[in-house]
């Protein structure tokens, strides 16, 4: 199985209202439960650190 879970759960987030606050961004895993691939934990800390 595949895909982005990143736009199903900001749609959820937004039916039970929470601000979404920015375009959901997906990391790449190497399994279904992890671990994230190779460079990934820091692009997400990089797309974290550009909210604030």
């Amino acid at each position: 199985m595949s895909g982005s879970a990143a736009e199903g759960i900001a749609q959820r987030l937004s039916r039970h209202h929470y601000d979404v606050v920015a375009e959901p961004e997906g990391f790449i895993v190497d399994e279904a439960d992890g671990p994230l691939r190779a460079g990934e934990r820091d692009r997400a800390r990089a797309w974290g650190a550009a909210l604030v």
